[in-house]
This record gives structure tokens, sequence and C-alpha cells, in this order.
């Protein structure tokens, strides 16, 4: 008992670090696993302890919400109860574990749709560059990637995943159809 009291804690500041980092890229797994190891290490050491812990794990993810709230404008911000960290309302360490755990899944799951809106929009920004310049002989897929200031091979790639179908061919499907139009329906 005297060698467990007495035991020094040293906070994994390492692991917080890549904690942090797993949750900024939305990476709930890795970020479950992290937050595990520095609860399971904690978890020898007295009550005090694992309470500063807690407390400090507590503050670190509220910081990290706040600053992903920040940058990518959540319809709906997520923050960590602070009753977890107070450890009043909890019995044991698997209810805590299951607060931080779910949070890091919803936080997963909101950065997923966020993304999967910003794609969808700048799929629709591109289709739009090509219905404005398809008459344009110097449309290609460099124009549209310099026009939206990214690069060509990563706004190819996005499209062909969204779309299944390459830039380059939509491209020139629009030429088509607008070609198609205009002979049946004028007298061009």
């Amino acid at each position: 008992i005297i060698a467990y009291r007495t035991k020094e804690y040293k906070f994994p500041s390492q692991k917080e670090k890549q904690l942090v980092d797993c949750l900024m890229t939305g990476d709930s797994e890795e970020a479950e696993l992290i937050y595990s190891d520095i609860v399971n290490e904690t978890a020898l050491y007295p009550y005090t302890v694992v309470h500063l812990a807690i407390s400090h794990l507590t503050l670190t993810v509220n910081n990290v919400l706040t600053t992903i709230n920040k940058n990518n404008a959540l319809a709906f911000p997520l923050y960590l109860d602070a009753a977890v960290a107070s450890l009043t309302h909890v019995e044991t360490i698997e209810e805590i574990n299951f607060q931080f755990i779910d949070l890091f899944k919803q936080l997963q799951k909101k950065l997923d749709e966020k993304r999967s809106t910003k794609h969808v929009e700048l799929i629709k920004k591109m289709n739009d560059i090509i219905d404005r310049e398809y008459a344009n002989q110097n449309l290609s897929l460099n124009s549209i990637a310099d026009e939206l200031a990214m690069s060509s091979i990563y706004i190819s790639r996005l499209y062909k995943q969204h779309t299944m179908i390459a830039i380059t061919d939509v491209i020139q499907d629009v030429r088509m159809q607008k070609s198609k139009d205009l002979l049946l329906g004028s007298s061009l």
C-alpha cells in the first residue's frame, strides 16, 4: 500500500498529442486506442491521480472540440460533459470511457458529413464551370484546377470517386450534348 501511494505518476503528454492529432483528423478508432492506453496506465494509480488525469483529458478534448467547431463550423457543436471530469456522477471507469468513446464516434461522424458536403459542393462548382465554359476551347482539367486554385490530380480523383466518370469525359459529353441541342433546336 505504501509503495502504491508513493508511486510517481507522469502524465503521458506524447500520447495526449497523438490523441489530439487523431481527433483533429477524425480518426476515432485510433483516438479510442490512445485514450484507452492513457486511462489504463492511469488506472494503476490512486483515485486522485485518476481524477486529475480524467480532468486533464476532458479539458484537452474540449479544447480540440472548440478548435474543430471553430474551423469547420459544425452544425451541432460537441462538448464533453464537465460532470465526467468531476467524476461525481460515475461509478466505474467504463462509464467514463463510454462518454469519451461515444464523443469520439460522434465527432468522426460529424467530420465525415462535413467532408462529404464539402466534396459535393466542390463537384457542383466543377460542373458549373464546365456548363459555363464548355464553348471555350481551352477548357480542360488544368483550367478548372487553376480556377479553383487546387491540384488537378486531386480534383480529378475526387470527381471520379464521387461521380464514377472522369472529368475530361464530362467536358466532352457536355460539349456533345450542347452540339446536339444546337443541331436539333436551332437553325445552326
